[in-house]
C-alpha cells in the first residue's frame, strides 16, 4: 500500500486539517468524478434559507475520508481488526461514497427516479472511467470490494458499519460540518468522546456503557437537524420550483417544442434515469442546471421563462400550514377556474417524518444496524435498553405538519380580482 512521500494536508474548519498518507485516497481525490463534487452544494436547495451553508459535496466527502482515518487510527480496537487493506478499503469506501450525488443532492434523485448510492457504485465498477484503473492497482478486487461497501453489501458488515450505520463516519462528519456552515449550534456533539469509548466486539462496533451520554447527544444532534435545517421549508420550496420547471420542461418537450437552447443534458436525466450513460452523467452539475435555467429565462414560452426566472432569483413560495386539506382544495378550485397556468406553482406537500433512532432491521434494500453497548460484564445490549431518552424517541416516528405552498404575489392579485375568495383563503395573505 504505497504512502505518499510526503503527508498532503487540507485546511478545514471542522478538523483543522484533514491528512491524506495514502498515494490511492491523494489520486482519487484528483479524479474528475470526485472534483466535480465541488460543483454542488451538499444541502440542495437549503442554502436558500441559510446563505452561508454554500459548502460542497467535495468538503463533506472530504471530511467523510478524514472521520474514517481517525475512527481507523485513533481506536485501538479497530487497528487490531483491520489489516492495511482492511483499513485502505474503508478510507477509500468513505471519500468515494457520495461521488454519484446529482446536481441539487436529493432533489435530482426523487425528479429523475435516481439512486445517488447505485449511480456511485457504477462509477468506481465503470472500467472505462478514471476510478476502478485506480482502484485496481490496489489489487484484483478492490475496486469491487469498494463498491460492496458502498452498496452495504461487503461480506464483513464491521467495514460497512464504519461508513454507513447510525452512527458512522458519514453522519458524524455531515451533522457538525452542515451545523456548522449553516451557523447553528444544533449539529454539535462530542466526537472524540465517541471514539474513546469505541470498542470491537464480536466483529461489531459497540461502545463502553460510560459514553451513553455523548451518544445520547449525538442522536439528540441529529434529530434537531432534521427539523431545523434539513426539513426547513424554504429549502423545500426551492426544489418544488426545480420540480414545477422539469414539469414544464416535460409538457413542452411532448409538446413539440423548439427550444432557444434545447437543455439536452437535463432530457438524458428524463430519458434515461438511472441507467444514464456515466460520461454524460459527470457532465451534469449545478453550474450545468443553472445555465439551461438562465438561457430558459428568455425562452417564449411564458411559464417556463417564469418558473426559470422564479428559481434563479430566488422568487420562492410562500407556505402555511393545511392539515386536512381544506386550502389547497378551496386554492385548487379558484385556480383551476381563473388561472390555470398557476396550478404547478400550487402544491400540498406531504409531511415530513422523522425516526432519529430506530432498532435493527434487515431486508434486500434496507439494512438498519443499531447501536449497541458493551457493559461492565461483557453483555451486548442494544441503547434503547439502557438509555430511557433513546427508549423514548425510538417507539414512534415524528411527524411534521403538511404544508400548502403557493405563489404569494400572483395568488394576492388572483384574491384581489375575485374578492368572493378572499374570506376562505385569508391566512394566504397574512405575513409569515
Amino acid at each position: 500500500m504505497e504512502k505518499l512521500a510526503e503527508v498532503k494536508v487540507f485546511r478545514d474548519p471542522i478538523y483543522t486539517y484533514i491528512y491524506v498518507k495514502d498515494r490511492i485516497v491523494w489520486d482519487l481525490i484528483n479524479t474528475k468524478p470526485m472534483q466535480r463534487l465541488r460543483r454542488i452544494h451538499q444541502l440542495g436547495g437549503t442554502f436558500q434559507a441559510f446563505p452561508s451553508a454554500e459548502h460542497t459535496r467535495f468538503g463533506h466527502a472530504l471530511g467523510v475520508y478524514e472521520m474514517a482515518r481517525l475512527l481507523i487510527e485513533t481506536v485501538p480496537d479497530l487497528q487490531e481488526a483491520l489489516n492495511e487493506r482492511e483499513q485502505l478499503l474503508v478510507k477509500c469506501a468513505a471519500l468515494l461514497h457520495d461521488i454519484g450525488h446529482g446536481p441539487f443532492s436529493h432533489a435530482m434523485e426523487t425528479l429523475f427516479q435516481m439512486d445517488h448510492e447505485a449511480l456511485s457504485v457504477q462509477l468506481i465498477l465503470d472500467q472505462s472511467g478514471e476510478i476502478y484503473p485506480l482502484l485496481q492497482k490496489i489489487d484484483a478486487t478492490f475496486a469491487a470490494d469498494v463498491a460492496a461497501i458502498i452498496a452495504k453489501k461487503y461480506p464483513r458488515e464491521l467495514l460497512v458499519q464504519l461508513v454507513s450505520s447510525q452512527l458512522d463516519a458519514d453522519r458524524m462528519d455531515y451533522l457538525r460540518r452542515d451545523a456548522y456552515f449553516s451557523g447553528v449550534p444544533y449539529g454539535n456533539f462530542d466526537p472524540v468522546r465517541i471514539l474513546r469509548v469505541m470498542r470491537v466486539v464480536e466483529d461489531r462496533v459497540v461502545f463502553k456503557e460510560s459514553g451513553m451520554h455523548a451518544i445520547e447527544n449525538y442522536i439528540m444532534s441529529r434529530y434537531h437537524m432534521y427539523w431545523q435545517i434539513y426539513f426547513h421549508p424554504i429549502g423545500r420550496s426551492y426544489e418544488l420550483v426545480l420540480a414545477a420547471l422539469v414539469n414544464r420542461l416535460r409538457t413542452l418537450r411532448t409538446e413539440g417544442y423548439q427550444f432557444q437552447v434545447e437543455p439536452t443534458l437535463i432530457f438524458a436525466l428524463m430519458d434515461q434515469g438511472q441507467k444514464i450513460d456515466l460520461a454524460t452523467y459527470l457532465l451534469i452539475d449545478e453550474n450545468t442546471i443553472y445555465y439551461y435555467v438562465t438561457m430558459m429565462t428568455q425562452e417564449q414560452d411564458e411559464s417556463l421563462a417564469a418558473i426559470s426566472s422564479r428559481f434563479l432569483n430566488r422568487q420562492l413560495l410562500q407556505y402555511c400550514p393545511d392539515p386536512d386539506g381544506t386550502l389547497f382544495q378551496k386554492l385548487s378550485t379558484l385556480i383551476e377556474r381563473y388561472s390555470p397556468q398557476l396550478l404547478p406553482l400550487c402544491v400540498r406537500d406531504e409531511p415530513m417524518v422523522q425516526q432519529p433512532y430506530q432498532y435493527y432491521q434487515q431486508s434486500e434494500t434496507k439494512m438498519i444496524v443499531p447501536i449497541e453497548f458493551v457493559l461492565p460484564n461483557g453483555q451486548v445490549v442494544e441503547i434503547s435498553e439502557i438509555s430511557p431518552i433513546v427508549r423514548a424517541i425510538s417507539q414512534e416516528e415524528f411527524v411534521g405538519e403538511p404544508l400548502l405552498f403557493y405563489p404569494y404575489q400572483q395568488i394576492n392579485e388572483l384574491l384581489q380580482q375575485h374578492p368572493e375568495y378572499q374570506e376562505s383563503l385569508a391566512v394566504l395573505l397574512s405575513e409569515k
